[in-house]
């Protein structure tokens, strides 16, 4: 299985198809990468999106948006690799998506296919990526982000739900590059497709420092005495595993209470 923490199931905003081929010529085979934010056993939602109780609070979710790129797998024989545009492939790793492309996070059960690349034979121990801040500085890749999607200028998320019942929008600039080690190493052979999902726990997200109750988003803003919470609460709560079903699941975990 992948894993560590971080995010939900989620569809992408302007998709974009790296291959549409079942077998890379290098010997390898077609990887999907989905995203998903409950399995389809999990907890349950409002009409409206995706909604949690957690002692005297509430909070529901009904547009959930994340800017991502750079998104590789790191070979079990490297350490690291690269994330940038500049460099979009090394020895180290494979690109699966070189970005920035924005990602809606559906917000019912199961995951959701976002792209398919190809990605060469071999066995890979890490998913490397940025949770993005576009920046109107002269990145050309940016400018061109930024042209389709200005209101995402310095917002890498963006979240609009209610907050016990009284409305709400959230955005972030978190700006970090993302590391998570496979639990089991992701093994890649010559026959596929490999489908892989990335889960984001949105429930985590804004959760107090015991997890007793749920904080105002509002104090989570930039300068907010929450800011710092939040973040480190998205940036924990991703994980990444080999789904094949589609379910939300981990598969080398599902059945486990």
């Amino acid at each position: 299985m992948l894993s560590s923490r971080l995010v939900v199931s989620a569809a992408m905003v302007g998709v974009v198809t790296a291959c549409s081929g079942s077998t890379s010529p290098n010997g390898g085979t077609a990887l999907s990468l989905s995203l998903a934010s409950r399995s389809l056993g999990g907890a349950q939602a409002t009409a409206a999106g995706e909604g949690f109780t957690l002692g005297s609070t509430s909070i529901d979710f009904t547009s959930v948006q994340i800017v991502l790129k750079s998104i590789k797998l790191v070979r079990a024989s490297h350490e690291d690799c690269e994330v940038g545009d500049d460099q979009p492939s090394d020895d180290a790793c494979e690109a699966v998506k070189i970005g920035p492309q924005l990602f809606a996070v559906p917000l019912d059960a199961g995951a959701q296919r976002v792209l398919t690349v190809d990605v060469d034979a071999g066995t890979y121990r890490r998913l490397k990526f940025h949770v993005h801040k576009p920046e109107d500085d002269g990145n050309q890749i940016d400018a061109g982000f930024l042209a389709n999607h200005p209101e995402f200028k310095k917002i890498s998320i963006r979240i609009e739900g209610a907050f016990n019942d009284t409305p709400f929008t959230f955005e972030t600039d978190l700006n970090a590059v993302q590391q998570i080690t496979f639990d089991t190493p992701l093994i890649v052979g010559t026959t596929g497709p490999v489908d892989v999902t990335m889960f984001l726990d949105l429930a985590t997200w804004f959760q107090n420092g015991q997890a007793t109750e749920f904080v105002d988003p509002a104090t989570a803003l930039k300068g907010g005495s929450n800011h710092n919470l939040v973040e480190q609460n998205i940036k924990r709560s991703i994980r990444v595993f080999r789904d094949s079903d589609h379910d939300g699941d981990d598969d080398d975990h599902e059945g486990e209470s």
